[in-house]
Formats: C-alpha cells, sequence, structure tokens
C-alpha cells in the first residue's frame, strides 16, 4: 500500500436517500481496512434506528448539532465531539441542526451499500428496497 492523499475538495460526492456524502478513502484506498466518509445532514435528516454486523463507526461533528440515540441513552453532539460506535449497537442519529460529520468505518466495505442506495431513483425511497440494500451489507432496522 501507498499513502493517498485525499484533497478537501476530493472524493466521490454521492446521494444517499438526499443526503450528500462523500467517500473519502475507501477499502481500495486502505486495503480493506477503513472507510472515511464527509456527510452533509440539514436539519431534521437522520438515520433511523439500525445495527452494523460487520463494522466499527465513529462520528465527528465538524459543524452542527447532531442527537445520536444508543438505545438506552440520547447523546447531543456539537462542533468538535465525537462518538465511537461499535459494531452490534443499535443506535439512530438525527441533524438538530444544519450539520456536517466525518465518519469513520472499520473495515472497510459499506462504501458499496452507499454507492447501491446512490442509485436509487430520487424521490420518497421505497423502504422494502432499501432495506434489502442494507441487509446485504450487514445493517439491519430495528
Amino acid at each position: 500500500m501507498k499513502p493517498t492523499v485525499v484533497r478537501a475538495d476530493e472524493g466521490k460526492k454521492i446521494s444517499v436517500l438526499g443526503d450528500l456524502q462523500i467517500l473519502k478513502l475507501t477499502g481500495k484506498d486502505t486495503d480493506g481496512k477503513l472507510t472515511v466518509i464527509m456527510q452533509e445532514l440539514p436539519e431534521g435528516a437522520g438515520v433511523p434506528l439500525h445495527t452494523h454486523s460487520l463494522e466499527d463507526e465513529n462520528f465527528q461533528i465538524i459543524e452542527g448539532e447532531v442527537e445520536v440515540c444508543t438505545g438506552d441513552k440520547t447523546y447531543v453532539l456539537t462542533s468538535g465531539d465525537t462518538i465511537y460506535l461499535p459494531k452490534s449497537v443499535p443506535h439512530s442519529l438525527k441533524a438538530l441542526k444544519d450539520s456536517k460529520l466525518k465518519i469513520n468505518l472499520v473495515p472497510a466495505g459499506i462504501e458499496g451499500m452507499f454507492e447501491e442506495l446512490d442509485r436509487l431513483p430520487a424521490g420518497p425511497p421505497d423502504f422494502k428496497l432499501v432495506t434489502e440494500i442494507c441487509n446485504r451489507y450487514g445493517v439491519t432496522f430495528t
């Protein structure tokens, strides 16, 4: 492996159910070890309660305010805050203000799920199809 540099304005831009994600590093860049994503969430946007069975993840709030629920606890995170979520811990997130996040996922691989979700037609998502795609990558909704 060689070092990989991704400049601030670089990365693969995708729309995941209407939210902008920029894939900064993928498994191809890190020999399958790590995925790094920058995500923009408008106020009110988020992800319902779900569980990853394959990867640990952490979110760092770059700007804004995000509520993260882990089932038994709720955290309100603001600029500079970071949360680590081990695999198998159910969690949800919701932007309380327009927010930007840096997401690290270990190991890599889940970027394939986000790329599949990016290919869905515009408009209200077909939750059954979204669930099928996510399940293929070890992500289940509770």
